[in-house]
C-alpha cells in the first residue's frame, strides 16, 4: 500500500523551498475536487488491471503535464 503522506510531505516541503506554497496548494485542491467529483476516473486508475503508464498518460490527459 502506498504512503500518500510521504508524498504529500515531500510535495509540501518542496513547495516550501521553492516560495510556491500557495500556488501548489491551489493545485491539488483543484485536482481533488475533480477526483471528489468523478470517482469513476479515480477507480479507473486505481485499477490493477491498468499499467502504470497507462494510468500516467490518463492523468496527464486529464489535468495536463
Amino acid at each position: 500500500m502506498i504512503n500518500y503522506s510521504d508524498y504529500a510531505k515531500a510535495l509540501y516541503e518542496l513547495a516550501e523551498e521553492e516560495n510556491i506554497s500557495y500556488a501548489v496548494l491551489e493545485e491539488v485542491l483543484f485536482i481533488k475536487d475533480m477526483l471528489d467529483k468523478n470517482s469513476e476516473f479515480t477507480e479507473l486508475l486505481d485499477s490493477p488491471a491498468l499499467d502504470i503508464s497507462d494510468r500516467i498518460a490518463m492523468v496527464e490527459d486529464a489535468f495536463g503535464k
